[in-house]
């Protein structure tokens, strides 16, 4: 992290990084409901909804390719971008505001 004035932001780097944690556990989780109660049950299909744009993609790559670890790759890497973009949004969108705040004009 860095001090820019008396706001704390974060770079990309460690954005890249705290993103990487939700699309680990959603994977993690993916997998395990696929492998016990099924990837057409109700905890499966709101993990595909959550997971939205990493099911898509790998289930293109998947039927591409047959291979499972290359379906859950590519949905955690889906994920992971997804991840990465609202967090680098939120950032942008705190220093937007920040930045926007009211001079008081009164004090001199």
């Amino acid at each position: 992290m860095s001090r820019k004035t008396d706001v704390t932001t974060l770079s990309s780097a460690a954005l890249l990084l705290w993103a990487l944690i939700p699309a680990t556990i959603w994977a993690g989780i993916l997998k395990h409901v696929g492998d016990t109660i099924g990837y057409h049950s109700t905890p499966g299909i709101w993990l595909s909804v959550i997971g939205f744009p990493g099911v898509v993609v790998s289930d293109w790559i998947y039927h591409w390719t047959c291979s499972d670890l290359a379906a859950y790759f590519v949905a955690l890497l889906g994920n992971w971008i997804l991840w990465f973009a609202l967090l680098k949004g939120a950032v942008t969108l705190k220093r937007r505001f920040h930045k926007s705040k009211p001079v008081d004009s009164i004090r001199n």
